[in-house]
């Protein structure tokens, strides 16, 4: 097995996690008061449900693994500030997807399209903090 092969697969699920919840963003602005707001109200739950939350569960069990196999010890100032937004920001994730959720049960609703767009605004927000963390390493030794 290739050693690298858990970086790569947290890389990607960060990646997938990342555009879910793009995707349900965008689906969330395009479907607030629009015509036909039932369908973005479950393409954006779908999003959220089918993608993103399973991303993110591969995110941390292959970061978790990278971190073992790479021999990354546990006091990286860099490792605590990822893992922590990565683990931390999980409510925001699952409180996106129940806003979207009732969104689906009241697509004509008042605040479920709002939430959801602040919700995952504010999540991806979270994740370019962690990208910029992940991948600058400040702190870490040259």
């Amino acid at each position: 097995m290739n050693e690298k092969l858990p970086v790569f697969i947290h890389v990607l699920t960060a990646t997938l996690l990342f555009g879910a919840v793009l995707t349900a963003l965008i689906l969330s602005r395009a479907g607030t008061g629009g015509r036909h707001p039932e369908l973005f109200a479950r393409a954006t739950f779908r999003s959220l449900l089918l993608v993103a939350l399973p991303s993110w569960l591969l995110l941390i069990i292959f970061g978790i693994w990278a971190q073992h196999k790479e021999d990354v010890p546990d006091n990286e100032r860099w490792l605590k500030i990822g893992a922590s937004i990565g683990t931390g920001t999980v409510l925001v994730l699952l409180a996106a997807v129940g806003a979207a959720y009732a969104w689906t049960k009241a697509p004509r609703g008042p605040w479920q399209s709002r939430a959801v767009m602040f919700l995952t605004l504010a999540y991806i927000v979270a994740l370019a903090a962690a990208l910029w963390v992940m991948s600058a390493k400040p702190g870490a030794p040259s």
